[in-house]
Order: C-alpha cells, then sequence, then structure tokens
C-alpha cells in the first residue's frame, strides 16, 4: 500500500502542512529542529494511534493549541482508496477509517501496515527484552490473525493471577490453566514467526559491507523441560513474595549475538544501524510476502553514522523492496542525488515543507 496524501495540523511546529509523498521514495531535506521527524511521527500515528517519542500527548500538540489532527489517504494494492484519521487532545484520543470510529486504536495498525526505523529502534539491541518481544507481537499481529485471542486471554489471565498473589488467595487453578493453555500458544507463535524471519534477515543483513554474521535467538520465558503450567504451581509461593508471576509469556524475548556474544560488544554504532535496519526492514518485507500486503517505510536521519558505501546499499536495498519510503536527512547533497535517480524531494524548514 501506499500514501497518496498527508494532512497534519498542529503537530509540534507542523501548524498546518498537506504533503503528496512520491509513490516510491520521498526524501525530507532540512536542519535540526526543522520539522522532519515531526512529519515521519505524525504518519507513524496514522499507524499506531501514538508517537514513537513517547505516550505523552501534551508535547505533541502545537503550544497554544486543544488538539492536532492527521489525515492520510491511502492506495491499497487493489487500486481502491482508504481514509483514516487521528485526533488527540490532552482527554484523549480517536481514530476514524473510512468515515467510522474504530473501536481500539489497534485498529490503525491493520489498515496502516508500518515499519519505522529511527534512532530510538537502537533500543531493540539495547533495551529491555518487552522492546524485542513487542517486534514479534507485532509481526503476529499481522500475519496470525488467531493469536490475537491467545494474547487477549494471557493479558487477562495474568493479570487476574497477580492480582490473586497480592491477596494471598488460593483460587489460583483456574487462571494459571488459562494462562498456560494461551502462554504455550503464544509463545509457540513467537517462535515459529522468528524462525521465519531469520533467513530474510540474514539475506539482508549479508547485503551490507563489514557486517558479521548475526543470529536470532530465541529465549522462551520459562525452562523449557517443563510446562507452564507446572511452571506457575511451582512458584507460586516466591511469585507470592513479589506480588507477580516471574515467569511465562510475558517474558519471551529473543537475542541478538555474533559468534555467541552479545553485538553490543562487537559492533560499532554504524554496524548497529544497519542490523537494526536488516531487521526492521526483514519484519516488512516477511509480511510483504505472507500477506500481499506491502508496508509503508519510515526512517529518520537515514544516512547518519553511515558510510557512504553502506548508505548507497541502503537505498539499492530499499528500491528493490519496492514499498513506498519516507525518510529523512540533513544533507542536501544526499537528497539531490537521489533526486536525480527518481527520488521525490522535499525541504523542510520551521515546520514547512515544499517540493523540490
Amino acid at each position: 500500500m501506499r500514501i497518496r496524501a498527508i494532512k497534519i495540523r498542529n503537530v509540534r511546529n507542523l501548524v498546518a502542512v498537506d504533503v503528496l509523498p512520491g509513490r516510491t521514495l520521498s526524501i525530507f531535506i532540512g536542519g535540526n529542529g526543522a520539522g522532519k521527524t515531526s512529519l515521519l511521527e505524525a504518519v507513524y500515528m496514522l499507524a499506531r494511534g501514538r508517537s514513537f517519542r513517547g505516550m505523552r500527548v501534551a508535547p505533541l500538540i502545537r503550544q497554544g493549541e486543544s488538539e492536532l489532527t492527521v489525515f492520510g489517504e491511502l492506495v491499497e494494492e487493489s487500486g481502491g482508496i482508504r481514509r483514516v484519521g487521528v485526533r488527540k487532545t490532552n482527554n484523549g484520543s480517536t481514530g476514524r477509517i473510512d468515515g467510522t470510529s474504530v473501536r481500539a486504536l489497534s485498529e490503525l495498525a491493520l489498515a496502516v501496515p508500518l515499519v519505522s526505523v529511527t534512532p530510538l529502534s537502537q533500543t531493540l539491541l539495547d533495551g529491555g527484552p518487552r522492546i524485542r518481544r513487542r517486534l514479534l507481537d507485532w509481526g503476529l499481529f499481522h500475519v496470525e490473525p488467531s493469536i490475537r485471542e491467545s494474547m487477549h486471554q494471557y493479558a487477562r489471565a495474568l493479570h487476574q493471577r497477580n492480582a490473586l498473589l497480592r491477596k494471598g488467595s488460593c483460587a489460583l487453578e483456574p487462571w494459571e490453566l488459562v494462562l498456560a493453555e494461551a502462554g504455550e500458544r503464544l509463545s509457540r507463535s513467537r517462535e515459529r514467526y522468528l524462525d521465519q524471519l531469520k533467513p530474510v534477515f540474514s539475506a539482508l543483513a549479508a547485503g551490507f559491507s563489514g557486517l558479521p554474521r548475526v543470529d536470532l535467538v530465541f529465549q522462551q520465558g520459562w525452562p523449557r523441560n517443563q510446562g507452564l503450567q507446572q511452571i506457575l504451581k511451582s512458584r507460586r509461593v516466591p511469585d507470592e513474595r513479589v506480588g507477580h508471576s516471574m515467569q511465562g509469556s510475558h517474558r519471551d524475548t529473543f537475542r541478538l549475538t555474533a559468534g555467541g556474544k552479545p553485538i553490543q560488544e562487537m559492533l560499532s554504532r554504524g554496524q548497529q544501524k544497519l542490523i537494526v535496519l536488516s531487521l526492521l526492514l526483514a519484519q516488512g518485507k516477511l509480511l510483504a510476502q505472507q500477506t500481499d500486503r506491502k508496508p509503508v517505510g519510515l526512517i529518520d536521519e537515514f544516512d547518519a553514522e553511515l558510510d557512504s558505501s553502506n548508505a548507497r546499499i541502503a537505498v539499492e536495498t530499499i528500491r528493490e523492496l519496492d514499498w513506498q519510503f519516507l525518510i529523512t536527512s540533513v544533507k542536501r547533497e544526499f537528497g539531490h542525488e537521489l533526486k536525480q535517480s527518481g527520488a521525490q524531494l522535499f525541504h523542510v524548514e520551521q515546520g514547512r515543507i515544499t517540493s523540490m
């Protein structure tokens, strides 16, 4: 799919911005603080209902205004048009798809599949296990719809078990049964998804210069030699002591290693950026293979920390994927180089965006 038009009102320093992105590659050039990242942030809100820079709404809304809105016209692979909008105030957020209000902002993610690479994506490598677990769940959310019910069942049962643990209640077994059944289904699906992602990731990473082989290793949230229900029963006393469940699918994650060591110990910042880029592009490529829906790609500070050779390889990589990409850079010469090869070039300055 692709975005045909974007209308942004009162998102940070973007007062009233209308953009018609190119069909494939659009690059937004401007200095620091010009509004480039705010543009990507607004597009991200269409797909996720929130910012990639945090959950607080107040900093998103332009100072002196009471609300922000973002509206997008989307072209599906079939040629059909969808219209998606998000409105945020300090009192809450609402989303609409084709004129109908959504019950949950998560519905936007199904309407607008999106892959986002920003400096904050580095947390996939050095952040906590929850961040990598979310990556797995984003993939499952799109390619295995039936697992969503297991996610809901698990979250509800986990909440109930934790509440009973804090009360010192003995009525744990019924919730542990639900927790174990849903959790084992969820963990199996996560591991299966990571197995599907590995070869796509490896092929993309191998295209860059100077990267070692990086392995993605699934870590189940409880010992593999025991069933989850058995674990939950055996851990009632220690879990009651801390007031929450210490093992289960909510502890699933995966590690990225090179030569058996964490890649943070092995790779430079530029190499780590290429690994993150490969991982997230692989997720979008797998989505396109499994659903016949191409995501929209956002890449902030595209060429930062990359040498010229790998920057060129990254450009060729995203061209070969044949998605719509919106990318940013502070380097005017980089933008003009891409324009000569067919990219749509925009200039961003003081919250204004103009086509070049």
